[in-house]
């Protein structure tokens, strides 16, 4: 079954996801007899040498389960598995038996190849778990509880274009159901051509005519950046500087340039931290090697404070602000609407340009759409208007308290339109929270208006709020009570009931109308 699932993948340039659910005995450990069987499974994926990926929450133990998977497979766990964004895998294997993160999954899957697999290791339906404790200590809490995001979630595995294995067998005991019809024909690489060609002509053009590049992940857009980098250094010697909120972000776009520039040009292009860049407007200005520079590339944009994007407007004549729009990167609606006003305003040459054909995989690719639509994190409502003149329902969900998804996805997405990088972990938290109210207004038509998600502290006992006082105590959460009762050396702040807003979001057609 593996095998015509991975031709036909192949062929598609599509990636699926796999579940194999472990009964008890596993759930506690593998053998090398469980590890020879997931590697007959991701054997008929595996495209070239590169090695696949193992991937858990906590430090692998039992070594010698995954010596079958292969001398050179990478293990990762935790927070290591940040640097291996922007990495390819032609299957990535994803323990979840007892514990897992989901903005490690959302982020993992997209360093799955086309014609690739992500298995996700997960308990047998008989055990399957009531509360994921990574979560529970993120939270604090002790006492167990009911996970609405676990019950959801699980449904969200039912999708039909999901397989499912019991560790061990021969046969799936679900087979998965892909999209007959072909992916359209999309022309990825001409569009990615052209997106080279607009950042070029922003340094080689007039001045004032920035570029503002969106995509969503797998789009091209950082090769894009870095293969229009290294055209300017080799044909023009223009010398320009990347930023973004960390270095982080710009590690595939350094990669791009490496690949395509000889190394006696590497110096033409330089990262610097964006509180560097800015700190430089207020004194000589920014200089490369003690030279001016030609221009500026701004990586994941919506990530950086309007403020200093309008500082760097005013002060370059030459930038190209490049970010994500949806997926786990996501960027809130706050940098449409506040920031591209005012670039327009100042520069009115500028040019907006989206990256809509994937690069790395095809169009309708099952994993990205099972990702995008499990953690709501796709079809923004950027244009969804309220019913003019209608009176609004002022609605409360306590903590515990559920709603149907399809109210769920109206609150969830208006919080992705209006803040920057809302992960999966957000809807987690904004499902499964135990101190979480959220306030939402609707009107007639069931449109979601404004919502609040605010998160009750305090009412800790006098003895914890008096070690925290003193800095000798810190209590998981609670995070402006216990500010509170050690700047100001005030117990109560930790003892009395307080709501803290986390979130607030209004729908665009609404907002300044108060």
């Amino acid at each position: 079954m593996t095998q015509s699932t991975a031709q036909f993948l192949h062929q598609q340039r599509w990636r699926a996801l796999f579940v194999v659910h472990c009964d008890e005995s596993k759930q506690q450990a593998l053998t090398p007899l469980d590890g020879d069987w997931l590697a007959q499974l991701v054997k008929p994926f595996q495209r070239d040498q590169r090695a696949g990926l193992w991937l858990s929450l906590t430090a692998v133990e039992n070594t010698a389960a995954l010596a079958p998977l292969g001398e050179d497979l990478v293990v990762a766990s935790g927070k290591h598995s940040e640097s291996l964004l922007g990495q390819e895998f032609s299957w990535v294997i994803m323990d979840a038996r007892n514990d897992f993160n989901c903005d490690q999954l959302a982020a993992i899957s997209g360093s799955v190849r086309a014609g690739g697999v992500l298995v996700l290791l997960w308990p047998s339906p008989r055990k399957c778990p009531t509360v994921l404790p990574h979560q529970q200590r993120l939270l604090g809490v002790t006492q167990p509880y009911s996970s609405w995001f676990l019950d959801y979630f699980t449904q969200a595995m039912t999708a039909p274009a999901v397989a499912h294995f019991a560790l061990g067998d021969d046969k799936p005991s679900a087979m998965p159901q892909f999209p007959d019809e072909q992916p359209k024909v999309a022309q990825p690489k001409a569009e990615q051509t052209a997106a080279v060609a607009a950042i070029v002509r922003v340094f080689t053009g007039h001045a004032k005519r920035h570029l503002v590049l969106t995509s969503d992940r797998g789009r091209g857009k950082s090769s894009a950046l870095g293969m229009a980098a290294a055209e300017l250094a080799q044909t023009r010697q223009k010398r320009l500087v990347i930023t973004a909120p960390s270095q982080h972000c710009v590690q595939q776009v350094m990669h791009w340039w490496h690949q395509n520039t000889p190394s006696d040009l590497h110096h033409l292009l330089r990262f610097f931290a964006v509180d560097e860049v800015h700190r430089a407007l207020q004194g000589n200005g920014l200089l490369l090697d003690g030279e001016p520079i030609d221009g500026l590339l701004v990586d994941e944009a919506a990530a950086i404070p309007a403020f200093i994007l309008r500082d760097l407007v005013e002060h370059f004549n030459r930038i190209v602000f490049a970010t994500t729009v949806q997926g786990y990167e996501g960027s809130g609606r706050g940098f449409a609407l506040r920031f591209l006003p005012f670039l327009m305003h100042q520069a009115p040459q500028s040019r907006v340009m989206q990256l809509q054909h994937p690069i790395r995989w095809a169009l309708n690719d099952p994993l990205e759409n099972w990702v995008n639509q499990t953690f709501l994190l796709s079809h923004h409502q950027t244009d969804v208007d309220c019913a003019p003149s209608t009176p609004l329902t002022l609605h409360h969900l306590a903590p515990g308290a559920t709603l149907p998804v399809t109210m769920l996805r109206k609150i969830f997405l208006l919080l992705v339109d209006s803040h920057y990088q809302t992960t999966p972990n957000d809807l987690w938290q904004l499902m499964d929270h135990p101190q979480r109210h959220v306030f939402y207004l609707t009107d007639a038509i069931d449109t979601v208006v404004a919502v609040a998600v605010v998160i009750a502290e305090g009412a800790l006992p006098e003895a914890l709020a008096a070690a925290v006082q003193f800095g000798q105590r810190r209590a998981r959460g609670h995070l402006v009570a216990q500010a509170l009762t050690l700047h100001l050396q005030q117990p109560q702040w930790c003892t009395d009931l307080s709501w803290r807003i986390q979130r607030i979001a209004v729908l665009a057609s609404e907002r300044r109308k108060g």
